[in-house]
């Protein structure tokens, strides 16, 4: 056998490294499934969301192709999350970026936690390639109530019981157990509470009853004002108050019994332009009509129309409720 040169082999490698490289240099199809538009988030973080807010949130799309493309974009956001503003299709050139932005409205019954936004970019000749990116969203627990005084009657006379009501809501992102404590100044009157704690869903609101049993009182009238508190028991240094403050009229318990005080206003205005005027009368009351305050009545009388006369007058109006 006639022996090998070593140059010869060298020969043979070179040859084999050049017939590989020339098949590397033809081009390669893509991958199925692989696409020219790739999107990412401009953060690589999470972003904090605030819930019953709008929030915006920034992608970049770029076109790694050898041609301008139009994408197609699909914005796929949390359940119950609303999108207020998101892309349209638009062209994207070879080899650009742009920034895209998306506006969400958060609501406010958002919980505590992470929340995913899928921003899905694809060619809209062939929107099965897509890209998706993915933003996360970071929703902070929300601890917050409030306390109105809602309605009370203006006056009512001594002896007698009333009934102050108030709406306690949870601002809040969580279900919350509220405490509830109620007092008068100085402790005068007994005070009542329909209910000394209640659990609230978030945003959730409610009406509480303070019933307020005042004393008999012959001497001169005078303003009582009934306290709410209330409290969160997971966080105690969370507190809501209000107020209900009523004026309460001399009077003798057995005349009480057999009488309710409603209190009316009357009023009577002048007014007139361009050598017109004229009078207008008018007569108001609200109050309770039991001794209990769970009925009420609304009267309203005026008259007669005096916006005809002058443009500060007013319309004539006739109210029973």
């Amino acid at each position: 056998m006639k022996p090998v040169s070593p140059h010869t082999g060298l020969r043979a490698f070179e040859s084999a490294l050049l017939l590989f490289s020339i098949v590397l240099s033809f081009p390669v199809q893509a991958q199925p499934g692989k696409t020219d538009i790739v999107a990412r988030t401009v953060i690589a973080t999470s972003l904090d969301g605030e819930p019953g807010k709008t929030m915006t949130v920034g992608f970049v799309v770029s076109n790694q192709g050898t041609s301008e493309r139009t994408v197609w974009v699909d914005l796929q956001a949390p359940r119950s999350w609303r999108v207020v503003l998101t892309d349209p299709p638009f062209a994207l050139g070879a080899g650009a970026s742009d920034l895209r932005l998306v506006t969400l409205a958060i609501p406010a019954t958002a919980s505590e936690g992470m929340y995913e936004i899928r921003y899905v970019s694809a060619p809209a000749d062939s929107p099965a390639d897509s890209s998706v990116a993915i933003a996360k969203i970071r929703i902070p627990g929300v601890r917050q109530i409030s306390l109105i005084h809602a309605e009370s009657p203006k006056h009512v006379v001594s002896g007698s019981t009333y009934r102050a009501i108030f709406v306690l809501t949870n601002h809040g992102n969580r279900p919350e157990i509220i405490r509830l404590s109620a007092a008068g100044l100085e402790n005068r009157f007994t005070t009542r509470l329909e209910a000394t704690s209640m659990q609230l869903a978030p945003q959730e609101s409610r009406t509480i009853g303070v019933s307020v049993e005042t004393q008999p009182n012959g001497g001169d009238a005078y303003y009582y004002r009934a306290d709410l508190t209330a409290q969160l028991e997971s966080d105690t240094t969370i507190i809501a108050r209000a107020s209900s403050t009523v004026q309460i009229l001399p009077g003798m318990q057995a005349v009480e019994r057999r009488y309710q005080n409603f209190p009316l206003l009357t009023t009577l205005r002048w007014g007139g332009e361009q050598g017109q005027s004229g009078p207008q009368f008018e007569l108001f009351g609200s109050g309770a009509v039991n001794i209990e305050g769970t009925d009420r009545l609304d009267l309203l009388v005026r008259t007669p129309d005096l916006q005809q006369k002058t443009i500060l007058g007013y319309r004539d109006e006739y109210r029973l409720g």
